[in-house]
C-alpha cells in the first residue's frame, strides 16, 4: 500500500495540511493521476523527551548488547520491521516488509510500541522471545 502522511490542523471546520508543498511533492512521487483515499485521525499528546530517551537510552541499548556487535540504529530498524511493519509492493508484484516510521506516533502509540518490544524481549526463547528483562522507565 502506498502511503503519504502529513501533519495537519483542523480549524474553523477546515482541514489545513501543514508543509503543503512537501506533501504535494511526496504525493507526486508516490501516486499516478486518479482517485485516492484520505484518512484523517486525531493526534494524541506528543512524545515526551523522557519517553523517547527511554527507548533510545535503555531499551535499544539492552537489545544491542544482547545481540553483540549490533548498533542501536540497527536495532531500531529491526524493531520497526517487527513491531511496526508496512507492506510494500515491488514493481514486479512481489511483497516486501519494511519497518514503518515511528515519527508519526503520538505518546500513546509510542508507549504501546515500546511495551511490545519489552514484552517480546521478556518472552522465553521457546516462545520466540529473548528471555531478556529490560527495566521499566522508573527502574532504568
Amino acid at each position: 500500500m502506498k502511503l503519504v502522511t502529513a501533519s495537519a490542523e483542523y480549524r474553523n471546520g477546515r482541514l489545513i495540511i501543514l508543509a503543503r508543498t512537501q506533501f504535494d511533492v511526496s504525493c507526486a512521487k508516490k501516486f499516478t493521476e486518479g482517485a485516492c483515499q484520505i484518512q484523517v485521525r486525531q493526534r494524541g499528546k506528543d512524545i515526551s523527551h523522557p519517553q523517547r530517551g527511554y527507548l533510545w537510552a535503555v531499551v535499544y541499548p539492552y537489545l544491542a548488547e544482547f545481540f553483540v556487535d549490533v548498533e542501536v540504529q540497527e536495532v531500531h530498524e529491526e524493531m520497526k520491521k517487527q513491531f511496526n511493519p508496512i507492506e510494500v509492493t515491488l514493481p514486479d508484484g512481489r511483497l516486501r516488509i519494511f519497518g514503518g516510521s515511528t515519527e508519526q506516533f503520538d505518546a500513546g502509540e509510542y508507549s504501546k510500541y515500546t511495551d511490545k518490544i519489552r514484552n517480546w524481549a521478556a518472552l522465553p526463547i521457546t516462545e520466540g522471545g529473548l528471555s531478556l528483562y529490560i527495566p521499566e522507565p522508573k527502574e532504568g
